[in-house]
């Protein structure tokens, strides 16, 4: 064991997991502030493992022979370790392993963990959950695998069969798990770590590469007749008016998203009448995140005032998150309210005879359609939802309401 700058490198046998011939990874422990992580160890670009009583050997005061050889080997490893470490003006995990994978081949396992740890630092939970989720996954269907160099067009072509037929997965979902992985092999290729010609997604470089399935979203909006009356109804319990004003009041801010809305501040107020936020889907990966301008309708003016905290501006608006809580704990409350009030709008859709749930998925597609039926600019809907690109808004405004089809289609004859 090697004390270096505070961090404590060692080898340990992991035997959380048995392979061929009783054989477990030997890794290389990194212990900093009492905490400890794993990495695989590599000896001539292949991962080291060994048996329990070989391992022993290698640790024994004075090994002999192959093990006497080995042992040295392993100590080279770890110098080059603390090299590494030595480079890291202040000392992270996550520089750690950016390191430390350019002078290895990391398995896909550590690749994904990185990644993840490096979401959830910022603050991205439910994106670093969509890698756990896509991880698990690739995982499942190919327990062996351990290296992008497996993962190839015929490779992806079978991973999607296996998600549509054995595990009935939509293709939105698959599309989701692809594209981690097409990240991650971005990340490895301008980190120079793969070679492009590695590379097994379509490009126009790449014609024979796999196309990660596309889904079209399907659009949620409610009819002029149906939101008139959601408005109107007023046979309600105390948690279904709740969940109806919560709805009314993302439905009248641009159609904004529930972890936005719960975000708010009275400090985003720029006077009585406005307020401005940024998305917090696309705040940390867009290059210039598009700050949105809400003007406050009188009846959301109503609903802060019915349901908000006191004013002050270091208060959130609505009272379900607090300042200090973890992004985890923040992901957490915002996921346990979406669940609440959805159930009690679910409640109300039933109430009025409605074949689908009203969701607050539902409020943002029906501002989009009501503003297009308006005759608002295209880019101004963008703007307000906060689309980085026109097609995405596009994509929301082109469906064409049922009653109106309905309608027309009468008139054929």
């Amino acid at each position: 064991m090697q004390i270096f700058m505070n961090v404590t490198v060692s080898i340990y046998l992991d035997k959380r997991r048995v392979l061929k011939d009783n054989q477990y990874p030997v890794k290389l422990r990194i212990t900093f502030e009492r905490k400890s992580k794993l990495y695989s160890l590599f000896l001539n670009n292949q991962k080291l493992t060994c048996n329990e009583d070989d391992f022993n050997k290698i640790n024994s005061i004075k090994p002999r022979n192959e093990y006497k050889q080995l042992k040295s080997l392993i100590d080279e490893q770890i110098k080059e370790v603390e090299k590494l470490i030595s480079e890291i003006e202040t000392f992270s995990f996550l520089e750690f392993e950016k390191k430390y994978r350019k002078s290895n081949h990391s398995t896909i396992h550590e690749l994904y963990q990185s990644k993840i740890e490096e979401l959830t630092k910022n603050g991205q939970i439910k994106t670093a959950s969509t890698y756990e989720c896509s991880l698990n996954s690739l995982l499942e269907f190919s327990p062996e695998l351990t290296s992008l160099s497996q993962v190839t067009p015929k490779f992806l072509k079978a991973y999607e069969s296996f998600m549509t037929r054995t595990k009935s997965v939509s293709k939105a979902t698959i599309g989701i798990y692809l594209r981690n992985l097409r990240s991650i092999f971005n990340d490895e290729i301008n980190s120079g770590n793969i070679k492009k010609n590695q590379y097994p997604f379509k490009t126009n470089e790449n014609r024979e590469g796999f196309q990660i399935p596309k889904s079209e979203a399907r659009i949620i909006a409610l009819s002029d007749e149906v939101l008139h009356r959601f408005v109107e109804f007023t046979d309600l319990t105390f948690e279904q008016a709740r969940a109806k004003d919560y709805w009314l009041f993302s439905y009248l801010c641009n159609g904004m998203n529930p972890k936005d809305m719960l975000s708010l501040k009275f400090s985003n107020f720029s006077d009585q009448d406005t307020f401005s936020f940024y998305r917090s889907k696309t705040r940390n990966t867009a290059r210039k995140p598009k700050e949105i301008l809400v003007i406050l309708h009188p009846m959301a003016k109503e609903i802060i005032e019915r349901r908000g905290n006191y004013p002050n501006p270091d208060n959130y608006i609505f009272p379900y998150l607090e300042n200090g809580i973890s992004d985890l704990e923040q992901q957490k409350r915002v996921d346990n309210f979406i669940w609440n009030e959805n159930k009690h709008l679910s409640i109300i859709s039933e109430k009025l005879g409605l074949s689908k749930p009203i969701t607050f998925i539902t409020a943002r597609h029906t501002y989009a359609i009501r503003m297009h039926n308006e005759n608002a600019p295209t880019i101004l809907i963008s703007g307000n939802l906060g689309h980085n690109s026109l097609i995405t808004t596009e994509n929301y405004i082109k469906k064409i309401d049922t009653d109106a089809l309905r309608y027309y289609s009468g008139k054929l004859l």
